[in-house]
């Protein structure tokens, strides 16, 4: 939809803006609430639950040969 389009759209159709803004207000909430959900089912997904780093030097094993 371009930006004609849109204008048309709130000109004809009352409460458009409002509609829309509540829209995309509610879309950004769900999908807020969804990254919590699977947050919260693993915390450390980057390395699969792996939660101690006591040998941790900081150095990059891979790069350092």
């Amino acid at each position: 939809m371009n930006r004609a389009e849109r204008r048309k759209m709130m000109k004809t159709i009352p409460g458009y803006k409002k509609v829309l803004k509540s829209v995309t207000e509610k879309a950004v909430d769900d999908l807020e609430t969804m990254f919590k959900q699977n947050w919260e089912k693993d915390s450390e997904m980057l390395n699969n639950g792996e939660g101690s780093y006591d040998n941790d030097n900081g150095e990059d094993n891979i790069y350092n040969d």
